[in-house]
């Protein structure tokens, strides 16, 4: 019965453990989709940057095909724009695949929490099983007990009669015996009389 409580115990600790892990990873979960989001918007913010300097760059070609510093300035700022976009698509996409990862980790450890609290459930019917055998075991062994008491309180009133019996019949055999003894002066007296 220990050991089953020492279950139940560790079970429950067991599943309290499950339960902070679960919540711990849905945390990560809405942080990494908060990242993903911020890094979207900057994805966003980055592709509206290299259509305006896509356009700008067009224009300064146009307009200054004589300033080809500023020309390659321009450049470099869009290598660099599309460099970063790509950069952060990368990472979105180990991110998104990382929250995958997390998502099917969060469904194995709900799964575990679930078949544990199946075993908890079985093993507390278990225990309620072994507590109803032993509340029987406890009404027998008081019946048991009480038909003993019983028993010993018969013999005790068998024991007290019987002392009670052989008392009694000592007491009549010295009866009989002052009986005998006083016929026999009787019997003696009336042979000697008549003689």
């Amino acid at each position: 019965m220990q050991d089953l409580r020492e279950i139940k115990q560790k079970n429950l600790v067991d599943l309290d453990l499950l339960s902070q892990e679960n919540t711990k990873l849905n945390k990560i979960i809405r942080e990494n989709e908060s990242i993903i989001k911020n890094l979207e918007n900057e994805r966003t913010r980055l592709s509206n940057k290299n259509n305006e300097l896509k356009i700008e760059l067009k224009e300064l070609t146009n307009t200054l095909r004589n300033r080809d510093d500023t020309i390659s300035f321009q450049e470099k700022q869009l290598d660099e724009a599309s460099s970063s976009i790509n950069r952060l698509e990368n990472i979105t996409r180990d991110l998104e695949l990382k929250n995958s990862e997390l998502k099917n980790d969060l469904t194995d450890k709900q799964y575990t929490i679930q078949k544990e609290s199946r075993l908890r459930n079985d093993r507390e019917k278990e225990l309620d099983e072994l507590n109803r055998i032993i509340k029987d075991k406890d009404r027998e062994i008081k019946k048991f007990i009480d038909e003993l008491e019983f028993i010993q309180s018969e013999k005790n009133r068998l024991y007290e009669d019987n002392t009670r019996m052989f008392n009694e019949i000592d007491r009549l055999k010295k009866h009989i015996f002052v009986v005998t003894d006083q016929n026999q002066q009787v019997l003696f007296f009336f042979i000697y009389f008549k003689l």
